[in-house]
């Protein structure tokens, strides 16, 4: 048996790591001036960065100014993303500003973020049968999908009553 087995993160190379994290930095920046760019993702267990875009074929933008950031061992990936991270920003904007709207209307916008590959996903609890057509319509700026809503509420992981003395700092709060 791996005695490391049960530490979580003990099969980590944590210089490798900091070395992705310092590529994903770099992306980020050339991200900024990239349209299509959305996010960038670590993964030290398979030494790569994976670079997520709204288009993943060739385009106006150099894919070759994401591809010199990588040293040695480290490769730098792209996957198909839904949306930009401008349009999300937007979008995450829109929501906010509707929600009084989906409120008036008996739907609760629980929370809402993206999904890279699929859009933005919403999570939402109701008292009426259906989200109201018109809002959900004024949400699908950028195509049909690019928005989902899914019933359910956030859970409450933890609360300020979890960081009281003699636990400052949190000691008391668990995961699900």
């Amino acid at each position: 048996m791996d005695d490391n087995a049960a530490v979580p993160g003990a099969d980590i190379d944590w210089a490798l790591q900091e070395v992705i994290g310092r590529v994903a930095t770099a992306a980020d920046k050339v991200g900024a001036t990239d349209p299509a760019y959305t996010v960038s993702v670590v993964d030290v267990r398979n030494a790569r960065l994976q670079i997520y875009r709204k288009s993943v074929t060739t385009d106006a933008f150099d894919l070759s100014k994401y591809r010199v950031l990588a040293p040695a061992g480290v490769s730098i990936e792209f996957e198909a993303a839904a949306l930009s991270a401008t349009e999300i920003k937007h979008l995450s904007d829109l929501i906010w500003a509707l929600s009084p709207e989906f409120k008036a209307a008996g739907v609760k916008l629980q929370s809402w973020g993206p999904d890279y590959a699929n859009g933005m996903h919403v999570l939402y609890t109701s008292n009426t049968p259906e989200l109201p057509r018109h809002l959900v319509e004024s949400l699908e700026i950028y195509g049909l999908g690019t928005v989902t809503f899914q019933v359910g509420a956030v859970q409450s992981l933890a609360n300020r009553q979890a960081d009281t003395s003699p636990f400052a700092g949190g000691a008391r709060i668990h995961g699900t």
